[in-house]
């Protein structure tokens, strides 16, 4: 298929303003404001991204650490019921108890383990 056929005025016209474009090539230069700001704007793109990257690291870092340390931190805030009295204990309450109130031992016992009884039962 053969390109369509131009006007020759219109070819003239296109012919020169491409020659224009081709001698202003060599004329035309960056300059050093135009290397200093295109340096500037470079740096300032690799400077933001250096900074998203950072930002993903500590983003992930910090969910990593919330991962590892979420499981720690339950088990050490857990609440756990007080532990019952040993019989000992509970023998010398006692005995404190009987001498402090003058009260034989059995009432003294009835005493302590009214005292020892869960709030939620009385």
């Amino acid at each position: 298929m053969t390109p369509p056929e131009r006007n020759d005025g219109l070819d003239a016209e296109i012919e020169g303003v491409e020659n224009q474009i081709a001698e202003l090539m060599g004329a035309i230069g960056p300059g050093s404001r135009h290397r200093d700001e295109t340096m500037a704007r470079v740096s300032e793109c690799v400077g933001r991204s250096h900074s998203m990257r950072r930002s993903a690291h500590v983003a992930v870092a910090v969910s990593i650490l919330l991962m590892v340390s979420s499981p720690l931190i339950s088990s050490l805030t857990k609440l756990q019921a007080p532990k019952p009295p040993t019989s000992e204990e509970v023998n010398l309450a006692t005995l404190r108890h009987a001498e402090t109130y003058q009260t034989s031992y059995d009432w003294a016992l009835v005493e302590i383990f009214r005292s020892l009884r869960p709030k939620s039962s009385r």
